[in-house]
């Protein structure tokens, strides 16, 4: 058997790098390929030849597994006639067309999307992986059974050393999730925020040293990194109660740090959870303890399910 793995090309989202991430660890025990379907000339991107992967032009055959995103399925599914095809599922929102915009187009963006999305009796004709639990209680709901292999934090955010004399009262946000809701928070607060924007990956780390919480009021479609790369570096984490914030098992963290962005008491919420984590950070970093350790043994469960699931896939068509 031969594994293709469709991403689109110089896209460098954590979904991409889950791809990537993906290939390099069945590329232990299977013969498998990145696929770029935007640029089939495209050459791996920087940021991930740190995996081991090895790049293939489109070919599709009986003995071919195609591993296609959820944002891509409705492309491949007719272009797929040989192979098998499994969906990896990194994103429930962007599969349903759900964006941060204004809440006012959410039914107009739901529809203009329809067409994009599969049936469900087209879903039940594929093999299906699961990168969160948000993601397997979606298909759950579906009748649709799923294998959970979840992803992994990189290796740059392990290892680094933290003292937490040089934390400052400094908080961290991404710029592109949940703003509408930030901005509400930054307007009634002095304290200091700064966006993580326009950064590499090594000035991101070295404000995550200092910096002592990471606030995201996103919808979170999945089981996002920037939060875990937080808690790495020791940043306490508040975030908004949307998607796959909501269930324990994609964040594992004490209820109070999860603020409801649809209670009128929003802003008021989530400004004294800032001011008692900066207050009581000594004490309230210990909190994380548990995230953390679960996030220190993602590599390896990620490795183990991920090999586990394509050898169950393979004998149920053999």
């Amino acid at each position: 058997m031969k594994i293709l793995i469709h991403i689109p090309s110089n896209v460098f989202t954590g979904g991409s790098e889950a791809l990537h991430q993906l290939c390099d660890a069945l590329s232990e025990d299977f013969e498998t390929y990145v696929c770029y379907f935007n640029d089939s000339g495209c050459d791996i991107p920087k940021k991930f030849k740190i995996y081991n992967v090895k790049k293939s032009d489109y070919f599709d055959n009986p003995k071919t597994i195609h591993i296609v995103p959820e944002t891509a399925i409705k492309y491949f599914y007719d272009k797929i006639s040989k192979g098998v095809k499994v969906i990896y599922w990194l994103s429930v929102d962007n599969y349903l067309g759900l964006k941060d915009y204004n809440p006012f187009f959410k039914i107009l963006r739901y529809l203009k999307t329809f067409k994009k999305r599969l049936s469900v009796n087209k879903l039940n004709n594929c093999y299906h992986l699961s990168q969160s639990e948000y993601s397997s209680l979606f298909l759950k709901k579906k009748g649709i059974s799923s294998y959970f292999i979840g992803d992994y934090t990189r290796d740059d955010y392990f290892n680094v050393d933290i003292k937490h004399s040089n934390k400052q009262n400094i908080i961290i946000y991404n710029p592109r999730k949940g703003f509408r809701f930030t901005k509400k928070i930054i307007d009634q607060c002095k304290y200091k925020f700064i966006p993580l924007k326009n950064m590499s990956n090594n000035e991101i780390i070295e404000l995550m040293k200092i910096s002592k919480i990471y606030i995201d009021f996103g919808r979170f479609p999945g089981k996002d990194r920037i939060p875990r790369e937080a808690v790495l570096l020791d940043n306490i984490i508040i975030i908004g109660k949307r998607g796959a914030g909501i269930n324990e098992i994609d964040f594992p963290i004490p209820e109070n740090f999860k603020i409801n962005t649809n209670n009128f008491n929003f802003q008021k919420t989530a400004i004294e959870a800032i001011r008692s984590s900066l207050d009581n950070y000594s004490n309230e970093i210990n909190k994380f303890e548990k995230f953390k350790n679960i996030i220190n043994l993602e590599q390896n469960s990620f490795r183990s399910k991920t090999k586990a699931s394509i050898k169950d896939i393979i004998s149920k068509f053999q």
